[in-house]
């Protein structure tokens, strides 16, 4: 009945399977950001200017979803890449820490390990 009187197109309209809420896009967009530019940008004032929030705004925003800051995000990206490259490539640890932006290998050794409880060697060894 409600199909024939175009009722139900109305209200099937509202529950359109494609939408996604304003805050979930941007949610999304700062993702992509920090996706482009991890290695390079870690200041997390300049996420804020690109995508024209406060610090504030996008640390509740990140919180609410993934229980993290906008800082923690970018950390957690960068170990998630440090891993991947100590685990997939034959790259020296010098070279990684160069590769993920750290000026000095001795902090990147002491970053890692903070995070990971193990030397990036360590770290790499036991995967072999």
């Amino acid at each position: 009945m409600l199909q024939e009187t175009g009722i139900y197109k109305t209200v099937g309209s509202l529950y359109r399977t494609d939408y996604t809420p304003p805050d979930v896009r941007l949610l999304r967009k700062l993702l992509i950001l920090i996706e482009e530019d991890f290695r390079g940008e870690r200041d997390v004032e300049v996420y804020a200017q690109r995508m024209g929030f406060s610090i504030t705004y996008l640390n509740k925003l990140t919180k609410a979803y993934l229980m993290e800051t906008v800082y923690e995000v970018i950390q957690t990206r960068l170990l998630q890449e440090a891993s991947c490259l100590l685990k997939g490539t034959i790259l020296s640890v010098k070279q990684i820490s160069y590769e993920l932006g750290y000026c000095d290998p001795s902090y990147f050794c002491k970053w890692f390990k903070q995070r990971v409880g193990m030397t990036p060697k360590v770290f790499r060894s036991s995967f072999k």
